[in-house]
C-alpha cells in the first residue's frame, strides 16, 4: 500500500507532529494529507480523553461506576440467555 502522504522534503512546506501523535513530516501542499493527520490526531485525543473521563468517573463516583459495570454485565448475560434459548429452539 502506497502512503498518499510522503514525508516532506525539498521546497514543500511541512510541519512535524510530536512523537506521541505519530510525528512525521507532512506536506501542506498535498490536500489528502491534512484530513489524514487530523483524523489520527482526533482519534488519539478522543481515546485519551475517554481514558481520562473513565478514570475520573471511577475516582469521583465509584458506586456509579460499579453500577454501570454491573448493568453492562447483566445485559451481556441477558443476551447470552436469549441466544441460548434461540439456539435451543432452532436446533431440534
Amino acid at each position: 500500500m502506497i502512503d498518499p502522504c510522503p514525508t516532506a522534503s525539498g521546497d514543500f512546506l511541512y510541519f512535524t507532529l510530536p512523537a506521541a501523535l505519530g510525528g512525521r513530516g507532512i506536506t501542506l501542499s498535498n490536500r489528502e494529507c491534512i484530513p489524514k493527520v487530523w483524523s489520527v490526531m482526533f482519534k488519539k485525543w478522543l481515546k485519551w480523553g475517554s481514558v481520562a473521563f473513565v478514570a475520573w468517573y471511577i475516582v469521583k463516583q465509584p458506586d456509579g461506576a460499579a453500577s454501570v459495570v454491573q448493568g453492562a454485565l447483566n445485559g451481556l448475560g441477558g443476551a447470552a440467555d436469549s441466544l441460548s434459548t434461540f439456539m435451543t429452539s432452532a436446533i431440534p
